[in-house]
């Protein structure tokens, strides 16, 4: 005969099998062996992260990034004031060294807690260069802004195992519980593997890298037409990226693209 506590139906069978093995399981046992594994499996992340210091320990700017709340990380960097495209914005200097760390551990580490304080600052700025259309959202007849990282190749995406502008992402849509924004990855693919842009210098050499690599996949287009898109970037140099980008979507019959990158 059970206890008072009345064993989910759903359970039932599972309780009939413990119950030969182990003889009388209350409701109340089982939810105790639960609490118990999900602590066990806390500490064991917990010594997996000491052991992960141990071995490859923080460096003092990333022990230092990763406390900073959003207001105190706005006083360790220096707002941007251009880029050398007149059609992308960026919100940081690249140069100083938190946010050198900031992009380091974004781009190469995938760094949650990084991207979730570059989020914050995103997410302002989002709402900033919206404009007009931010204050359509509400209504009937809402105009709806879309936004979506600058899509990897399927080649870099293999090799890095994650785009850090769907991490940014990500921790931007968390942000955004009144749900101004609308996330479309789908609505831009890059189709050509094509050499880092980091390793050309030359603006014109950059523009022709990524000319044509990127499209709007056919089955997307009437997602696209006539409708506000915000494109997020980490680092943005001379702005061909975004502006490339922007160019597919705008072929494709977007009615506005805003370029957005973390830092220039």
């Amino acid at each position: 005969m059970m206890s008072q506590y009345q064993y989910p139906r759903h359970l039932d069978h599972c309780y009939r099998t413990e119950k030969k093995i182990f003889g009388k399981y209350s409701y109340k046992d089982y939810t105790d062996v639960v609490k118990y594994t999900t602590n066990l499996l806390k500490h064991a992340r917990n010594i997996s992260d000491l052991l992960l210091e141990l071995v490859f320990p923080k460096s003092p700017e990333l022990k230092a990034l990763e406390v900073l709340s959003p207001n105190e990380f706005l006083k360790k960097v220096e707002r941007c004031i251009g880029t050398d495209s007149p059609v992308v914005d960026a919100i940081f200097q690249y140069r100083t060294p938190f946010m050198r760390e900031a992009i380091w551990q974004l781009k190469y580490h995938g760094n949650k807690k990084i991207a979730g304080l570059l989020a914050e600052h995103m997410y302002e700025e989002m709402i900033t260069l919206a404009g007009d259309d931010f204050e359509n959202v509400s209504g009937d007849n809402a105009q709806q802004i879309f936004f979506l990282p600058i899509p990897l190749s399927v080649k870099r995406r293999k090799e890095r195992g994650f785009n850090q502008g769907e991490l940014l992402c990500s921790e931007i849509i968390k942000i955004d519980t009144a749900k101004v924004f609308t996330y479309s990855p789908k609505c831009l693919e890059k189709i050509k593997d094509i050499p880092s842009q980091t390793s050309i210098s030359d603006r014109r050499k950059r523009i022709k890298n990524v000319r044509g690599c990127f499209e709007v996949p056919d089955e997307m287009k009437s997602a696209v037409r006539g409708n506000t898109f915000i494109l997020i970037d980490d680092v943005t140099t001379t702005g061909s990226t975004l502006e490339e980008s922007r160019r597919a979507l705008l072929s494709a019959g977007a009615r506005k693209v805003i370029c957005l990158a973390l830092a220039h």
